[in-house]
């Protein structure tokens, strides 16, 4: 039997949740349109958030160390659904 679901992993930032003008950033996984969001601990000022890709603009200083570790947070929970498909 195929798999039809549609697993997805993004990230977003809560600009309504400024602290000291830095916004906390989520990660946003959905699965066959039922989404859950948690933070990653991190935040960074909403004007260095690129939107359309979900990562830190890359020539900001914040983003040699943002990205890659939005990267490691994404790979998890790819990993974890792969597995539950086996």
């Amino acid at each position: 039997m195929a798999n039809t679901q549609n697993f997805t992993i993004g990230f977003i930032i809560r600009a309504g949740r400024l602290s000291q003008g830095r916004a906390p950033i989520f990660a946003r996984i959905s699965i066959d349109g039922k989404r859950t969001e948690f933070s990653v601990k991190r935040s960074i000022p909403p004007e260095l958030w690129n939107k359309e890709a979900g990562k830190v603009r890359p020539k900001s200083k914040e983003a040699a160390e943002i990205n890659p570790f939005l990267d490691k947070v994404r790979k998890r929970p790819l990993e974890c659904y792969s597995e539950a498909l086996l």
